[in-house]
């Protein structure tokens, strides 16, 4: 094998790792975006019933005045 040949195959190797490597990130990403946005509905959900409940303590506490 020459020189030349072995350099090809040493940079397509390069090329495939380099690749398969951004492609692992790109899904880590798309996994970690997804979770992001499960979290941001369940802090919206939350918050909703931390309103519901506190309106209804408040509304028991001007009762009892």
């Amino acid at each position: 094998m020459s020189d030349h040949a072995i350099l090809g195959l040493i940079a397509l190797i390069h090329f495939i790792v380099g690749l398969t490597g951004i492609v692992i990130l790109a899904l880590q990403l798309k996994q970690s975006l997804q979770s992001l946005q499960e979290s941001q509905r369940l802090t919206r959900a939350v918050a909703g019933l931390v309103y519901q409940e506190s309106d209804k303590i408040r509304r028991l506490f001007d009762d009892e005045k």
